[in-house]
């Protein structure tokens, strides 16, 4: 273990003990009581319009009355999210800015970029919660031929004409999982990498690459003849949204449970108190109905971990992605 692994697991324990003396309301009510915030802004690296900015927008509308004079959300989109986490990085530590991101920031981007990225993923930010989670989905296109329904369908046609080995992704995850599904096969899958979701789901139906990976919400409105096809979903059961595909796993492919976690951090030499309020106060939120009604539409599952089961995510999503790319062999470029 790493002195900053060390140093970061020994102030987690801190905070999550401060935590465990202050019951969920009661410590957004302790800190609204001792440090009210006149704003409090949840930073969102990601574009408006899209599901994570449906995340920060809800959770903001949601928090504990008076838990802050207001709460806004400001969008610091670019770089797949490093811009909007280095911003936060620079931002006040007293507790007026929370930062909304994928775990993967911190979990997995670090294994898959050349350059080292602009921040430290153990030692810059502490977890407040995973606010929800998210599915991958791997569909094809018009290229592939209509009788393509299934992953070993869909390998079989792939090995006929390399031509066939191109799939298109959005973001860190979807890149794994384009070279697992390589590796597991045998076969060399070109990944083209587009800046979003939506690029890659207009790409692919227009025919100008045959398959892609992306969250299961970016493909669902687009399910249909002469558009997309389903063919696998990344969960480890099949999905509610579409519970007549099949996962990975059930067509034998290994290492293919991949979930996507939307989680709110704060900056590490944030008090502790504080941290325990904030984690408390965007709990409290995420449970409220009208959140988890709209997130579900939206295809994500609302999870509102506390402190402890964060940090233990957090630890756990660090340990598989490592231990994939090395299995993997997946090297930047």
């Amino acid at each position: 273990m790493s002195a900053i692994d060390k140093t970061f697991g020994s102030r987690r324990r801190d905070i999550i003990a401060v935590a465990g003396t202050l019951p969920l309301l009661a410590a957004a009510g302790a800190l609204h009581a001792q440090q009210k915030f006149p704003l409090l802004k949840i930073v969102c690296t990601f574009a408006p319009g899209g599901t994570t900015d449906l995340l920060s927008r809800k959770v903001a509308l949601n928090m504990p009355a008076g838990y802050a004079g207001s709460v806004i959300v400001e969008n610091k989109a670019g770089a797949a999210g490093q811009v909007g986490v280095s911003y936060v990085r620079t931002l006040p530590t007293d507790g007026s800015v929370i930062l909304q991101t994928a775990m993967t920031m911190f979990t997995l981007s670090q294994h898959v970029q050349k350059d080292p990225l602009p921040y430290d993923p153990v030692a810059d930010f502490i977890p407040l919660t995973a606010g929800c989670c998210m599915d991958y989905a791997y569909a094809v296109g018009p290229m592939v031929p209509a009788s393509v329904r299934t992953v070993p369908e869909y390998l079989a046609w792939v090995r006929r004409d390399a031509k066939h080995a191109t799939v298109a992704t959005a973001g860190v995850v979807s890149l794994i999982v384009g070279a697992v599904l390589g590796k597991a096969a045998g076969i060399d899958l070109v990944n083209v990498s587009y800046k979003g979701g939506a690029l890659a789901v207009q790409d692919t139906i227009a025919g100008n690459v045959p398959a892609l990976v992306t969250t299961l919400g970016d493909v669902l409105p687009h399910l249909g003849e002469g558009r997309l096809r389903l063919i696998a979903v990344t969960s480890d059961k099949r999905s509610p949204f579409v519970p007549n595909v099949a996962t990975f796993a059930e067509q034998g492919v290994a290492d293919m449970v991949h979930r996507v976690y939307f989680s709110f951090f704060a900056h590490a030499k944030m008090p502790a108190e504080v941290i325990a309020a904030h984690s408390a106060a965007l709990r409290a939120s995420l449970k409220q109905q009208d959140v988890v009604d709209s997130l579900g539409r939206a295809t994500m599952e609302v999870v509102a971990t506390d402190l402890k089961e964060t940090s233990e995510l957090f630890s756990r999503d660090r340990a598989k992605w490592a231990a994939l790319i090395a299995k993997v062999g997946y090297k930047p470029t």
